[in-house]
């Protein structure tokens, strides 16, 4: 980790206007962060004792510390918080798929079936769990789709609160303001924080295609082990978007564990009566994507199958009235210009190199 400041006062902020607080990342964690890494690479990935002892130095009492403006990195989502939906998106090459997936919403857009998942940044293969984002633009950026295809974006609605760590919000972490400088409590936790915010650079970096894998495995690893935090308790993680420019959209990417994907509706009975993309229109054929809700119909308690592992209790319910189908007709790319150098051969050249 590199050395970074916690900015326990600063100037112009509310404790001593002439103090800066300048903290390096906790060396345990540091060294301890590496190693774990190092282990889950070559020696262990499922049990791991040294995941779980790093991962709790890291993240306990975390809900404990502030950023400067007293906001903490857990935020709450659900009916009457800032966030109380979430957009996710789907690629479709063509209109028939799209068409089929549109008879049953609730099952084509949302979360896949546990055991059939493929490897994300916060989840293992056969996972199950719910990516969403909290706009359309960072929902249809983070499924990446190819020129010509399109996507159906649909709005799920939070239905219970949902304890989500954002990780946004991981690098202004700092002390309780009441610690004395001189305190050596403050310190440790100013050491701590210092790594938290390295950390969150760290876990919101690009991972190419060719190392997903191993790339993955640990944002993986943490996803695992907050999910199964008891004190901490919380549903899902946030994060920022590698695909859209910070500055272009204030969108963030949402992952929802395992305990907290389950949809609404999801059963057969649940199924459109009808769905259609084109209507006629006197001599010609318009394009007006539809479906018709089916009439509801009681389900058979007795017959149903009943799993040997429940579903998870519901959090999330898909507006019916919120999906959208975006035609991609372009992408655009944001990147950084190094030329390269060119050095003809000649008699005279002295060495290369650094300048």
């Amino acid at each position: 980790m590199n050395t970074c400041s916690t900015p326990g006062a600063t100037r112009g902020g509310d404790d001593d206007p002439y103090f800066v607080e300048e903290t390096k990342a906790s060396s345990e964690l540091t060294v301890g962060w590496r190693k774990m890494e190092h282990s889950l690479q070559f020696e262990s990935r499922l049990a791991n004792p040294m995941v779980g002892s790093i991962l709790t130095m890291v993240f306990d009492d975390i809900e404990d510390l502030r950023s400067k403006d007293d906001r903490s990195a857990i935020v709450i989502a659900g009916q009457g918080f800032p966030i109380s939906s979430f957009q996710r998106g789907r690629v479709f090459q063509d209109e028939q798929s799209m068409e089929e997936a549109l008879t049953h919403p609730e099952k084509h857009l949302g979360p896949v079936p546990g055991g059939k998942g493929s490897p994300g940044r916060m989840n293992a293969k056969g996972i199950s769990v719910f990516y969403g984002a909290t706009d359309d633009h960072t929902a249809i950026a983070e499924v990446r789709p190819p020129v010509g295809s399109m996507v159906v974006t649909a709005r799920f609605d939070v239905i219970r609160p949902l304890r989500l760590l954002n990780l946004n919000d991981l690098a202004s972490m700092r002390p309780h303001r009441g610690l004395s400088y001189f305190n050596p409590i403050r310190r440790s936790l100013s050491e701590r924080c210092a790594f938290l915010k390295d950390l969150q650079r760290q876990l919101t970096m690009p991972v190419m295609p060719d190392s997903a894998e191993s790339g993955y495995l640990i944002t993986q690893a943490i996803a695992d082990f907050l999910a199964t935090h008891e004190k901490l308790n919380l549903d899902g993680i946030l994060f920022p978007s590698v695909q859209v420019q910070q500055d272009t959209s204030p969108g963030q990417n949402v992952i929802l564990f395992h305990k907290a994907s389950g949809v609404e509706r999801l059963e057969d009975t649940q199924k459109a009566e009808y769905v259609s993309l084109w209507e006629p229109d006197e001599d010609r054929w318009v394009y007006y994507p539809e479906f018709w809700e089916a009439e509801p119909k009681d389900s058979d308690q007795s017959s149903r199958y009943v799993p040997l592992v429940p579903p998870p209790e519901p959090s999330l319910r898909l507006a019916r009235d919120g999906i959208v189908i975006h035609k991609i007709q372009g992408v655009r790319f944001s990147t950084e210009i190094d030329p390269v150098h060119y050095v003809p051969w000649s008699k005279d050249r002295k060495y290369h190199g650094f300048r």
